[in-house]
């Protein structure tokens, strides 16, 4: 394609530091964040058929879940919420879309709003034995926004009573558990 000899190429990024710098890529747009929480989660007791959805595989529409494909046949929606993760666990189906958000901005502000919008898409579900979770982590969820830790903001917009929750990564394995007695 370029004309240059792969193994050369090879060469040049084993012998020169500062041509290997030009193909590294920066820590914050690999989201190791995300590769962290799908491990965690993997590694959790009783999970099972764990995957980390890639390319936005599956989406929650109107409390359904879609593929791709049925979200592009039904016309696309603005309001679908891409999923991370999915999982079995103890009969339940979970579902989970992770925000790592670290500081304040704007951009930080549209993945709040995210996890708010999967909360409402996920808290029209009717099938009790899909669960949703929304999992905020990092400082940016301490913080406040109307008054209110935004953390606790999500928890209260998810329906817990019935099967959508908003908790933080290190919660998680508790929640899996309490579900699984409630059964």
């Amino acid at each position: 394609m370029t004309g240059i000899d792969k193994d050369e190429i090879k060469n040049k990024v084993k012998a020169d530091e500062i041509f290997r710098w030009y193909f590294i890529k920066d820590p914050k747009k690999q989201n190791i964040y995300e590769s962290l929480a799908g491990r965690y989660i993997s590694e959790l007791p009783s999970v099972e058929s764990f995957e980390k959805l890639s390319n936005s595989a599956l989406y929650v529409v109107n409390g359904g879940i879609m593929t791709k494909s049925e979200l592009n046949e039904a016309g696309s929606s603005s309001e679908a919420k891409s999923i991370d993760f999915c999982w079995e666990c103890n009969g339940y189906t979970y579902y989970a879309s992770h925000k790592y958000t670290k500081d304040e901005g704007g951009a930080q502000g549209s993945q709040y709003n995210d996890l708010k919008s999967f909360i409402r898409q996920a808290n029209k579900s009717q099938k009790l034995t899909n669960v949703f979770v929304a999992i905020a982590d990092g400082p940016f969820y301490d913080g406040m926004s109307q008054g209110r830790r935004r953390m606790d903001v999500l928890k209260t917009e998810a329906n817990s009573s019935k099967n959508v929750y908003a908790t933080r990564i290190c919660d998680l394995g508790n929640l899996m558990t309490s579900i699984g007695r409630a059964s």
